[in-house]
């Protein structure tokens, strides 16, 4: 279904979009680094296997899901 907006609708739907765009990729490159690593430190692994062993591992853990998670959004 398509809603039709309005010339003046359409400029504030633009304005909005790009505020939003711009909030969540200033998200993404300032936070979300920290929001990956919280969750890995937190995370009950299943497997002892699964967990990356060391410091350097973890930060190389949270590197490749942060990494794969920036693909998601502009930037």
């Amino acid at each position: 279904m398509i809603i039709r907006l309005s010339p003046t609708e359409l400029e504030i739907y633009n304005e909005a979009a790009e505020r939003t765009i711009n909030y969540v990729n200033d998200w993404v490159l300032n936070q979300l680094y920290d929001e990956v690593y919280d969750i890995i430190a937190d995370y009950d692994f299943k497997r002892e296997s699964d967990i990356p062993p060391g410091s350097r591992s973890v930060d190389a853990a949270v590197d490749r899901i942060y990494h794969n998670l920036r693909e998601n959004f502009e930037l």
